[in-house]
């Protein structure tokens, strides 16, 4: 992401950070080659809409909440239908990462992997299909463009600035305190999205001081082992959904890794 440059108004560089993105997203969900987006280039397009979400935490107070509101749900209405695909990656890569450590991964096993990579192909065949469904992505993406092409950032201070990231901040202390106490799976992935937003607007000041980059380095850190475990979350509501696509000793396997994390979340060893 685009960071903050030296004596750059804030506000006019996250008004420019998030026309560029969404002008570049729509020439994607438009273009000819649209229907061949690889897993990758969706994946990027995901994480893109949830850092311009990040961003304009950070200037809720100037954008004024109409305008927040509306442009917040554009981008998150934007990024659903991509989440499909993203799954469906995530779930076979998991997989095959737990298969190459699982002794009695046998024929069962390798029939999971097939029905996996199937679902997979299965899933982006349906979104190069669904014209009508990128259409209304672009759609959202144009009208928060226009949200944002619309507000007067000149208007901005440093103090609402300061405002909406003391916020962020705010709702990941509160979201690890709820994840500590309780580290279920909704808990500890609420507590990924609220450590991504102060993650990303780190990111975004990361030229401000040393103390920020070392800030996001940490959170970084983090939200990657988050992550993991909602890929795994993620894996095992689909084993565990009566598909047959597990063996025994798989399944077990599968259970063993999500304690073993639920524990290292929990006491931090």
């Amino acid at each position: 992401m685009r960071p903050l440059r030296h004596n750059e108004n804030v506000h006019d560089a996250i008004q420019l950070v998030v026309q560029t993105s969404t002008k570049a997203s729509v020439a994607w969900l438009t273009g000819a080659k649209a229907p061949h987006l690889k897993d990758e280039a969706i994946h990027d397009l995901r994480k893109q809409l949830k850092v311009l979400r990040s961003l304009l935490k950070l200037v809720r107070a100037d954008l004024g909440d109409w305008r927040y509101r509306r442009a917040n749900r554009g981008l998150r209405d934007a990024g659903r239908p991509l989440a499909a695909v993203r799954d469906a990656k995530v779930i076979l890569t998991t997989c095959k990462t737990i298969a190459r450590s699982c002794e009695s991964f046998e024929t069962e096993g390798k029939r999971t992997v097939t029905a996996l990579e199937r679902r997979l192909e299965e899933t982006r065949t349906r979104f190069a299909a669904a014209a009508g469904t990128r259409r209304t992505i672009a759609g959202n993406l144009r009208t928060v463009e226009k949200l944002v092409t619309d507000w007067h950032p000149s208007h901005g201070s440093w103090k609402n600035l300061s405002r909406g990231l003391r916020s962020m901040y705010t709702k990941g202390r509160h979201a690890l305190q709820i994840a500590t106490a309780d580290s279920s799976d909704a808990n500890l992935h609420e507590l990924r999205k609220r450590s991504k937003d102060v993650l990303y607007a780190c990111e975004f000041l990361r030229k401000a001081s040393a103390r920020i980059r070392s800030t996001a380095t940490d959170l970084k850190r983090l939200t990657d082992l988050l992550g993991k475990h909602r890929d795994l979350t993620i894996l095992q509501r689909v084993v565990t959904a009566g598909r047959r696509m597990a063996e025994r000793s798989f399944r077990s396997q599968l259970m063993s890794w999500q304690l073993v994390k639920k524990r290292h979340y929990a006491t931090g060893h």
